[in-house]
């Protein structure tokens, strides 16, 4: 698990030993390449792994640049030296008048990425006021299509999902929500996707 990178605080990570221990790893030298190669501090929202690296999703916000994913070599996380990818910025379009962001990822066993974005306008991970409903895209390395959230009586969801799990069939799973209030909880929702996905 990478931290977001936003504070000293956040930039470390957390590997999980075959024998079911965390361990708590600085990586300050890694965070230092992905802020440069981002020309930005880094806000890592998400991170799925892709063959032999992790892909990190970078959330943009208004007024502080496009959202972005770096690749991580698995030798780097390992205690290899430092490295990523140059970064790709994606333009992930407006919902609102308000720019979107990553704030959720992962990978399918077909390869298919799934993500959530969110408005923000706050160039800092720090809390929001509530978003309009975040649309939901799948991309592979050559196309991408969204969806607005919806809820189950079809109204546009307002919830914020901040974390992602996909079923095996990539059309289920579970998104955990971010209320952007510490004295709310966090909910988690099960998700379909229907149509031609």
């Amino acid at each position: 698990m990478f931290g977001s990178g936003a504070t000293p605080r956040r930039q470390e990570l957390a590997i999980r030993g075959t024998d079911g221990n965390v361990e708590r790893r600085p990586a300050a030298a890694l965070y230092a390449l992905i802020e440069q190669r981002l020309g930005t501090t880094p806000n890592l929202e998400a991170a799925a792994r892709i063959d032999q690296a992790v892909r990190l999703f970078h959330r943009g916000v208004e007024g502080d640049g496009a959202s972005a994913t770096l690749d991580v070599p698995l030798a780097a996380i390992d205690g290899g030296l430092p490295a990523c990818s140059p970064p790709r910025f994606h333009d992930l379009g407006r919902l609102g008048g308000v720019v979107l962001g990553f704030t959720a990822a992962a990978v399918g066993r077909s390869g298919r990425i799934l993500y959530v974005a969110a408005p923000s306008t706050r160039p800092t991970p720090f809390p929001t006021a509530p978003s309009p409903a975040p649309p939901w895209a799948s991309s592979t390395a050559m196309s991408c299509a969204w969806t607005p959230l919806l809820e189950e009586d079809g109204t546009l969801s307002r919830c914020k999902p901040e974390g992602l799990l996909l079923d095996a069939s990539e059309r289920e799973g579970w998104l955990v929500t971010d209320p952007d209030d510490a004295t709310e909880p966090a909910h988690l929702l099960r998700f379909r996707l229907d149509g031609p996905w």
